[in-house]
């Protein structure tokens, strides 16, 4: 039998333990479920108002519930565990894409560059080597309208302008759209047709 006052067990951290011990309280005998906090100014546990005072009837009747219970207990507990898991997964997987969308908003190095391929796209980008690289069509309109802009035949506004429009244009080809849409297949369509409004707009003779 234990004594006035045994403790059985302290569980959790020792800042902040939960103790499980027998106390007596005006001559009624209980087990005692408390929270506990370490005094700064003793170093000694004191008791908080979190927890429990058991009667010998309720521990009986909690004993025999957690024993008729034991599994579906058990089985709610480890859920809860999965369930932070699997909270903890999801934060990791939000964090690596703010990481990874961070690092494509770093500031980088920016090569522009000139090739020469068909059809409609006027631009490519890639990394390369820690900087970006832009490569312009030299078979695009573009091109033409950059140097118009650099002797002062065109304004840069209106280039802006073609710019935004044509994207515009390219981008409303979707909307209303009842399809599924293939997140690969809208690149290479929003490019291609984004390529082909500007060429328009910027040389209309080529229509």
């Amino acid at each position: 039998m234990a004594d006035e006052g045994q403790v059985f067990a302290l569980i959790g951290s020792a800042k902040n333990p939960i103790k499980v011990a027998c106390n007596e309280y005006e001559g009624r005998r209980m087990l005692d479920i408390r929270r506990y906090y370490v005094d700064k100014s003793t170093a000694e546990l004191r008791p908080t108002t979190k927890g429990i005072s058991i009667t010998k009837d309720s521990f009986r009747e909690l004993l025999n519930v957690i024993e008729q219970n034991k599994k579906a207990i058990d089985e709610w507990l480890d859920g809860g565990e999965r369930e932070r898991s699997d909270d903890v997964a999801q934060r990791n997987d939000r964090a690596n894409k703010v990481a990874r969308l961070n690092a494509r908003l770093t500031a980088m190095p920016i090569d522009v560059i000139h090739d020469l391929w068909k059809g409609g796209g006027f631009f490519a980008c890639r990394s390369e080597g820690g900087k970006d690289v832009v490569v312009l069509n030299e078979g695009h309109s573009l091109l033409s309208a950059l140097k118009e802009v650099e002797s002062g035949q065109r304004n840069v506004e209106e280039l802006i302008g073609c710019l935004l429009v044509s994207f515009t244009r390219a981008k409303n080809i979707f909307q209303g759209s009842e399809e599924p849409l293939v997140p690969e297949d809208v690149i290479e369509l929003m490019d291609f047709n984004w390529g082909l409004y500007l060429g328009a707009l910027l040389d209309p003779k080529k229509k």
